[in-house]
């Protein structure tokens, strides 16, 4: 196969689920390669330190790659790629894992992508782990700022979806640090679906600024705390951070929150709707609740009203807006993805 591959000189897309050591190797030489999709195998560390000394295999990049995605067995084999060539144009990176032990380190991993890749071309980075959620007799490993640091140097990226067993432990201070090192940024999901490190909050004031920092940003998970709202008189206007209209704010269509269970749901749902006035989706996620009953039975309500709100707001802006209402309809998403299509 290393022959093969050698000999294809005009090649850009090659997606082959079991190469072998020597072809991706022989890969980084190809110089009309852009798009390269394939099975690393778990032995590649093994390989390459075995290459003598400033042998020739090693000198060439994958110079015009913009697309690479790696299927693998453990991450330390991800690193050895990372960490022995260089991806100058790189635009996007899809990672996955059929058999990732929990135990690994994935900082090694976010440096070596940072360190092999140009800062300004990154875009899109997906890291999936299909083991994630499988049961107690995996042991989560912990991922915290000093873990996922690397990644700030991206500072073009659009789109970071990190889907693993790890549980991310995610505070204000690094939300916002992401925030500032990616303004640019669309999409941002951290476990999507959860779960988060227990500790793991963040309060409403974080996510204003946030969605002021992020003009672009469309789709966010976070897990929320909403105790600074959470009492029925609460005035979201009282925030400064919100009272000021004239700023730039993201406009959400989707927002997945951590669970929570609200003593005054009408004061969330007031403060959802005073900053996500267009109706996003907004999902919460019960399942990673002790409480999980309670935690949904909190949210339909909460949800309720604020669809209500921003439902009742549209039709007193509905003069401004200049657009019609559609005859007896509903609260519901129809006016945010109506929104999206205009």
């Amino acid at each position: 196969m290393k022959r093969s591959v050698d000999e294809l000189r005009n090649l850009n897309t090659i997606s082959w689920s079991n190469l072998g050591n020597q072809s991706i190797v022989s890969l980084a030489r190809l110089p009309a390669l852009r798009k390269a999709v394939f099975e690393l195998p778990s032995d590649f560390p093994t390989y390459i330190e075995r290459l003598p000394p400033h042998s020739p295999t090693m000198k060439p990049t994958f110079s015009r790659l913009r697309i690479l995605g790696i299927t693998h067995r453990d991450f330390a084999s991800v690193t050895a790629l990372l960490n022995n060539f260089e991806f100058h144009l790189m635009e996007d990176v899809r990672i996955t894992s059929h058999y990732t032990s929990p135990s690994t380190s994935m900082q090694g991993f976010f440096a070596a992508l940072a360190s092999s890749s140009s800062h300004k071309t990154i875009r899109c980075i997906t890291v999936y782990d299909e083991l994630r959620g499988l049961g107690p007799d995996l042991t989560r490993f912990e991922l915290g700022f000093y873990e996922l640091r690397p990644l700030l140097q991206f500072e073009m990226l659009t789109y970071l979806n990190l889907r693993f067993v790890g549980l991310i432990i995610l505070e204000d201070a690094t939300l916002l640090k992401m925030a500032d090192a990616w303004p640019h940024i669309t999409s941002l999901h951290l476990n999507g679906r959860g779960p988060w490190h227990p500790g793991s909050h963040i309060n409403p004031l974080t996510f204003i600024k946030v969605l002021e920092r992020c003009p672009k940003l469309d789709e966010l998970n976070v897990p929320m705390d909403f105790s600074a709202v959470d009492y029925v008189d609460f005035d979201p206007w009282l925030l400064d951070d919100l009272r000021n209209q004239d700023r730039k704010r993201a406009e959400l269509s989707l927002l997945w929150l951590g669970p929570y269970i609200a003593v005054h749901p009408h004061a969330v749902a007031k403060f959802l709707a005073a900053v996500l006035p267009r109706l996003a989706d907004i999902k919460m996620l019960a399942h990673n609740s002790s409480d999980p009953v309670a935690c949904v039975q909190s949210w339909t309500q909460t949800e309720h009203i604020y669809r209500n709100i921003c439902y009742e707001q549209r039709k007193a802006n509905f003069g401004k807006d200049n657009i019609a209402p559609v005859s007896g309809e509903e609260p519901s998403l129809s006016w945010a993805r109506r929104r999206k299509k205009g």
